[in-house]
């Protein structure tokens, strides 16, 4: 009989061990998670306020200015990282921002949402003014030149490059053609009027080497990049 009341000691003891290091594995685990958190929301953090005082300079408040299609931020606007999980694979270093600027022209003033990017390593931003107000923002989609997109990640690509063309617009893709050459993104402004516009981005052993506008149904070329 001690025997066996020695034998269940033993047991109850190994249990209890395991527990604990079940305890103290899953503990460390959420505390590294916490960490790993907290190190993100710093850098991010971080990140954003390189932003903003870059957006700052580069589009100050003015007392005085001649209205000639400027664009001024005001930090009333906070800006908001975008979420574009295949352009972030494909350039790290690469962050997306929609920020509300006011643009002046004349008597004319218009607040209007648009697409920032920023490169935290080089403190790069440039403004992606709205397709309406002067088509295809050169500067801006001159960065796109030259990207690689894998096959199984042309769809999610093509998507977040929609949502990145039509910020800040009242337009909408009526249709679009995704394959291994090309992405046509055929623009809309008012649906019974049809197709008014059309973006093509053609590729070259998975690389961008253009990006066209067009007018349709001329398809006369507004601009190319490349």
């Amino acid at each position: 009989m001690p025997k066996v009341l020695g034998s269940l000691s033993s047991a109850t003891i190994h249990a209890r061990n395991r527990y604990e290091l079940c305890y103290r594995t899953q503990f460390m685990k959420q505390f590294l998670l916490i960490i790993f958190l907290l190190l993100s929301t710093f850098v991010n953090s971080q990140t954003v306020r390189k932003f903003t005082r870059a957006l700052k300079e580069k589009y100050p408040q003015k007392e005085s200015f001649t209205a000639d299609g400027i664009w001024i931020y005001y930090p009333h606007s906070v800006p908001e990282e975008l979420d574009f999980p295949v352009l972030k694979r494909l350039k790290p270093s690469w962050t997306f921002y929609k920020v509300s600027l006011t643009n002046h022209l004349d008597s004319h003033i218009l607040e209007s949402e648009c697409v920032v990017f920023f490169d935290a390593s080089s403190k790069e931003l440039i403004l992606n003014e709205p397709i309406w107000f002067g088509g295809l923002c050169r500067d801006f989609y001159k960065k796109f030149i030259g990207i690689k997109v894998k096959k199984n990640e042309l769809q999610q690509f093509a998507d977040e490059f929609e949502q990145i063309l039509l910020f800040g617009s009242d337009e909408f893709v009526d249709s679009k053609i995704v394959n291994a050459s090309e992405i046509t993104y055929n623009l809309v402004r008012v649906k019974s009027n049809g197709i008014y516009r059309i973006i093509q981005i053609s590729f070259d052993s998975q690389s961008i080497i253009e990006i066209k506008d067009q007018a349709a149904p001329t398809l006369e070329v507004i601009d190319v990049i490349k």
